[in-house]
């Protein structure tokens, strides 16, 4: 089998999750391909015949339900364990690829390629803007060396992309304790690899929707915390005063975005970032 597609769901409305799964199944034109929807210990548990208005479930289409939740990165990784595609992409439950997405980044595929696209953000009732993500490649080695600093920005080269299914387990997959940018910490691992290339597809092949009680919101505002009290904790054993995180974010999807710690009553902001507050943008310092 060619491509597997894994959508990872936890309570996502019946509309939403159904329009993801019909723009996986209108994303290729190609019949070898599987559809692998993973309910993360939803309730009600996930129906695919009834969200799918059909008696008869396609072959293509499977289903499989975890025991306790186990949070977006390991549903992700359970659905590529068991998969049988040669190679991997993920669709988040809320979000929806565009029609024939997959066949034009499989078309740049190969077993030492991870091929990824840009996205549309839609975001409250403003126009959908495209986020550009070549540029940010060179920040992916960075990046695996900043997922345990105070400071942190979360995911900024997410979805869509195809990889190939034993370079992803060669990885360990999404790394899955206190770090949101389960995507990044992904795609930093295999950046490391040198004999893996990141190719870029210029062009807007997925629709991301975000959502303040979506799965992928719920596992930001997790590792927020879990971020302010381990600083805390760690400026305590020095003698400060905990921490907090000020909600101050920078470049809010159409970069990565970082966030800034408040010590003190003080925001800081890390030497090796150019940060701009008016403006609400950074650069990585030169």
């Amino acid at each position: 089998m060619r491509l597997s597609i894994v959508i990872p769901s936890r309570n996502t409305p019946a509309d939403l999750l159904r329009r993801a799964l019909w723009s996986a199944v209108a994303a290729g034109d190609t019949t070898d391909y599987e559809i692998i929807v993973v309910d993360d210990f939803s309730d009600p548990p996930v129906d695919v015949g009834k969200l799918m208005k059909t008696e008869i479930v396609p072959e293509s289409i499977r289903s499989v339900r975890t025991r306790a939740p186990i949070g977006i990165a390991g549903a992700r990784n359970l659905g590529a364990e068991i998969s049988a595609g040669s190679f991997l992409t993920f669709l988040d439950s809320d979000d929806v690829l565009k029609r024939g997405s997959l066949t034009t980044l499989l078309e740049a595929a190969s077993p030492s390629r991870v091929v990824f696209a840009d996205n549309e953000v839609y975001q409250d009732s403003r126009e959908p803007f495209v986020r550009r993500k070549h540029q940010w490649v060179p920040l992916l080695a960075d990046c695996r060396n900043r997922i345990d600093d105070p400071f942190f920005y979360c995911n900024f080269i997410v979805l869509p992309v195809v990889i190939p299914r034993l370079l992803f387990h060669g990885v360990g997959g999404y790394p899955r304790a206190g770090y949101a940018g389960e995507h990044v910490g992904l795609y930093a691992a295999l950046a490391a690899r040198p004999d893996v290339e990141f190719v870029h597809v210029p062009e807007a092949l997925y629709e991301y929707r975000p959502r303040p009680s979506g799965y992928s919101s719920s596992n930001l505002a997790s590792h927020h915390t879990d971020k302010g009290e381990e600083l805390s904790r760690r400026l305590v054993r020095a003698g400060f005063r905990p921490a907090r995180y000020s909600g101050v974010y920078l470049s809010c999807h159409a970069e990565p975005t970082l966030y800034l710690p408040v010590v003190a009553d003080v925001l800081r902001i890390p030497s090796w970032a150019n940060v701009d507050l008016e403006a609400r943008s950074w650069r990585p310092a030169t």
